[in-house]
């Protein structure tokens, strides 16, 4: 460490590693819901039904949902089925939701969720996710070192997705993918 090539990093607690664990079963269970919506509405897609509303997964949208006639009992059944999956993962995000918002007392970072909610878009979940990912904010310097954790610089050369066949300039990016998807859920969340 004299000679400035260790870097000096920042081992979490098993109070920590417990607080991630929680806040990255949140993350499956949204992306969960998210999947089982998309395809209730593939389905509805399927069978030409369009929602007439400007809003979808709103209490109007359920509503017309549950409204549905569907010409086949069998269609019905998967309606039915595809709802009552939706309730419950609905149901185990609020769940998982607040046994954070139960957690977050008797946490060590404690007040600095506090301190992050205080900015403009970052409510309990989303100020837990970030520093459960991260860890204690103290350990950087200046923002650029923060930043350092996701989003490696400078940028490296072009690749290839061979997937894709499509070629990415700029940034490389690595490191944890939770910091990005909670920085877009807090961009999100601001234009509240």
């Amino acid at each position: 460490m004299r000679a400035g090539e260790l870097t000096a990093v920042w081992v979490p607690d098993e109070r920590h590693e417990a607080m991630r664990d929680l806040s990255r079963a949140r993350e499956a269970a949204r992306k969960d819901l998210k999947g089982k919506r998309q395809q209730i509405s593939s389905f509805m897609l399927r069978l030409g039904r369009h929602y007439p509303g400007k809003k979808t997964w709103g209490p109007a949208h359920i509503n017309w949902l549950m409204l549905q006639k569907l010409e086949h009992r069998e269609q019905r059944i998967v309606l039915e089925e595809l709802l009552g999956a939706v309730r419950q993962e609905s149901e185990r995000v609020e769940r998982l939701e607040q046994a954070i918002r139960d957690a977050v007392p008797e946490w060590s970072l404690a007040e600095v969720v506090t301190a992050l909610q205080a900015m403009r878009g970052i409510d309990l979940v989303a100020a837990v996710t970030v520093l459960a990912e991260i860890g204690d904010l103290s350990r950087f310097q200046n923002p650029r070192e923060l930043m350092g954790i996701s989003v490696s610089y400078p940028p490296k050369a072009p690749q290839e997705t061979p997937s894709t066949r499509r070629y990415h300039q700029g940034r490389q990016w690595s490191g944890a993918a939770y910091p990005g998807r909670s920085r877009l859920e807090l961009s999100a969340s601001s234009t509240c």
